[in-house]
């Protein structure tokens, strides 16, 4: 009879593969840990370009699951009496200040941690990475970032926060992030094949066999995308009203007296998603044309909203309203992108003239 650890990887194996088949995504890994015993389950392929097959050993990106490492290695100088969560950020950053008055100095290191500290950084790149990034970026703060609200009076999810935290954990113990990540929670989990920048991960994975299988796929293709050339043409861009309302009319009736919101601030992030598909960029960096001409108090309140309904444009589940809409973005984003690839219609497209013509049509 099989354990329960040799069942459940079965049991995943069997399902995935099916729905992966079915949905036409590349490739999936996943693990399963039971009773101090471990199973690791690869099915498809990892680079769609390559054609690269998914193994056991692929590595991924962490993604925000740094947070989690971040937060862990703050929590052990807790533990050591080295930090302590209620005292303020600027009693061991005294150079930590945002662009908005005195706020730098209410914030506490677990308003880091909690996402409530208000820090308005998510659009801050400063132009900095290795060892010296993290000081940068916390000097950057008082002349780019101000704050959204108070310490504690809301939860906003807080990419600035954690990189402030990580800047702290620095100078409290002298060690470069990445190295104290690496000997305090790599070294000490067992994660050897983990790695702290994308260089490094880039040469552990066969970075000359993949460049050639990448260069070979690229010769072959009979047609590249100009991203570059989409990204030109939509640096300014924002879905028309006319083209919103359009669209938006032929959404399905959702039952019931709580209907959908369909203003402006959805029509920006319907823009956002559009420019995502076409450009395969960030979602961060997605010009922000009709946020911009917002009154400063309503921006804020944007700020507030737009990862919770970005969310919805992105989950691989969506409620029935994003579904519906992103179904109809999809279509909008075709013609779109026929009209950018046209050779004959050169130059950026502030606000392309066939769009709500050919969209009556859709």
């Amino acid at each position: 009879m099989p354990s329960v650890l040799d069942a459940a990887a079965a049991h995943i194996r069997e399902q995935a593969a099916a729905y992966l088949d079915a949905s036409k995504i590349p490739g999936y890994l996943a693990g399963v840990y039971h009773d101090g015993g471990q199973a690791v389950m690869a099915h498809g392929i990892a680079n769609v370009v390559t054609g690269a097959p998914m193994r056991e050993d692929t590595g991924f990106l962490f993604g925000s699951v740094t947070k989690l490492l971040t937060a862990t290695l703050i929590l052990q100088q807790a533990e050591r009496g080295t930090i302590d969560l209620d005292d303020r950020v600027v009693s061991y950053l005294p150079e930590f200040k945002l662009a908005t008055p005195s706020a730098a100095g209410q914030i506490r290191v677990r308003n880091l941690l909690a996402h409530t500290n208000g820090i308005d950084a998510d659009l801050f790149f400063p132009d900095a990475k290795g060892r010296g990034a993290l000081k940068i970026f916390v000097e950057g703060l008082g002349q780019h970032c101000g704050a959204l609200f108070g310490p504690g009076e809301y939860i906003s999810y807080s990419n600035g926060g954690m990189i402030v935290a990580g800047r702290l954990l620095e100078v409290v113990t002298g060690t470069c992030y990445h190295d104290l990540l690496k000997r305090e929670v790599y070294a000490l989990a067992g994660m050897e094949d983990s790695c702290t920048s994308a260089e490094e991960a880039i040469l552990r994975s066969g970075f000359e066999t993949a460049l050639h299988s990448l260069t070979a796929e690229l010769d072959t293709t009979p047609r590249k995308v100009n991203y570059q050339q989409r990204r030109e043409w939509l640096r300014d861009w924002a879905l028309p009203g006319e083209a919103w309302q359009i669209l938006t009319s032929r959404l399905p009736p959702i039952p019931g007296h709580i209907q959908p919101e369909l203003g402006d601030l959805k029509r920006q992030l319907a823009s956002i998603y559009v420019w995502v598909r076409l450009t395969q960029g960030e979602h961060l960096f997605a010009p922000r044309p009709i946020e911009a001409i917002q009154f400063p108090e309503l921006q804020n309140a944007w700020k507030l909203r737009r990862n919770t309904i970005w969310h919805h444009f992105q989950t691989t589940r969506p409620l029935r309203h994003y579904a519906d809409l992103t179904r109809l973005l999809d279509e909008y984003g075709d013609q779109l992108a026929g009209q950018i690839n046209s050779p004959a219609q050169p130059g950026p497209a502030r606000q392309p003239e066939h769009q709500v013509t050919r969209l009556r049509h859709l």
